[in-house]
């Protein structure tokens, strides 16, 4: 599982260009014997028959990671860009990059003032991107633009897998590389069995921009029950519990609701959380619940379909989120990949034909 973790975050995937590991997983999918395609939008969908046709369950994770995107290169050779999903300009400086042009990655550095040359004011006003650019060795415009860089080009933190000595794992795209890596394990492990209830598995783009390649999916599959693999921002010292209440270690998060501001967001069926939670209990798998300011692929899923679908979340906690390092806990990844089994191994037609609602 952690060798299939590694060789999937080291994959260049920003939201747009997310082909590297869609590729991935297509091959990943047909060499376990599953019927896999590709949609025209680059989601992959795999189905597994069960032994009743009568009800549609869907797994989901997305394959697309945070990044960033060439907005301006200036005559000294240097670049400018604006950010492609949600990215703090405070965890950048000092990042290495990579840019993917049509023929090779170009290693960049994200430039960072000295401390030697630090103005007095620096601290006294916010940082923004517009304060931010990307070195990649040139001296002019035209040097960069022969490397391939063109305005649009898009850019991704450096792959940087390791092993901590605490259980843990760092690294960049963590989200959603590990959902991505249970939905291949999950059909490794079903894969002499069937469920009662045919199985659709979807690794889905552009989660980080508004979730659209889920809403595509949904809508083309219309699934009875769907449940969405993601992570979520774990508590560290500098949260407090208002907001965020996941903890590293402590399992699989289950979410009640997710909402922004603008009331974006994803009110969890009540029938399918219950039953993840049930299943959890059951195996002794420790597990967190949570409401959570954001949104996921459940938040265009949810609403698809003739009516609409039953949808829970299994996330999974982790520091740092949508950095260059983030970190993750291997006992909640293997948690996590337990909950997924029981839960699919645990439904039954009856169960998918009712409403939202338990009981």
């Amino acid at each position: 599982m952690l060798e299939l973790l590694e060789a999937l975050t080291s994959l260049p995937a920003p939201s747009g260009h997310e082909r590297a590991v869609a590729k991935r997983m297509l091959e990943g999918m047909r060499s376990l014997g599953v019927e896999t395609e590709m949609d025209r939008m680059g989601n992959v969908v795999g189905y597994v028959p069960g032994r009743s046709h009568e009800r549609k369950m869907m797994l989901s994770a997305h394959t697309d990671e945070v990044g960033l995107m060439v907005k301006y290169i200036s005559d000294e050779g240097l670049i400018y860009f604006d950010q492609n999903g949600l990215i703090t300009a405070l965890c950048l400086p000092g990042s290495k990059v990579q840019l993917l042009t049509r023929e090779r990655l170009q290693t960049g550095v994200i430039g960072t003032r000295s401390a030697h040359l630090t103005l007095p004011e620096d601290g006294r006003k916010p940082l923004t991107f517009a304060d931010l650019w990307i070195d990649v060795g040139a001296s002019s415009r035209e040097e960069v633009l022969a490397m391939g860089i063109r305005h649009g080009t898009p850019i991704v933190f450096c792959p940087n897998f390791e092993h901590l000595n605490d259980g843990s794992i760092v690294s960049k795209a963590v989200d959603d590389r590990v959902g991505c890596t249970l939905l291949l394990k999950t059909l490794e492990a079903l894969a002499h069995t069937s469920l009662e209830v045919d199985l659709y598995v979807t690794a889905v783009v552009q989660e980080e921009v508004g979730s659209r390649g889920a809403r595509v999916v949904a809508r083309r599959i219309a699934p009875d029950w769907a449940v969405t693999v993601d992570t979520v921002p774990a508590r560290d010292p500098s949260a407090i519990p208002q907001k965020t209440t996941a903890e590293l270690g402590k399992g699989p998060v289950l979410r009640a609701m997710e909402v922004l501001p603008s009331m974006v967001g994803t009110l969890f069926a009540p029938v399918v959380v219950e039953r993840l939670g049930a299943v959890a209990t059951a195996e002794a798998l420790p597990h967190q619940y949570d409401i959570f300011p954001t949104w996921s692929d459940a938040a265009t899923m949810h609403t698809e379909g003739p009516e609409g679908i039953s949808l829970g979340g299994i996330f999974i906690p982790r520091r740092y989120a949508h950095s260059s390092a983030e970190v993750i806990k291997i006992s909640d990844i293997e948690a996590a990949g337990a909950l997924i089994l029981g839960f699919l191994r645990s439904l039954s037609p009856e169960d998918l034909a009712g409403t939202n609602w338990v009981g």
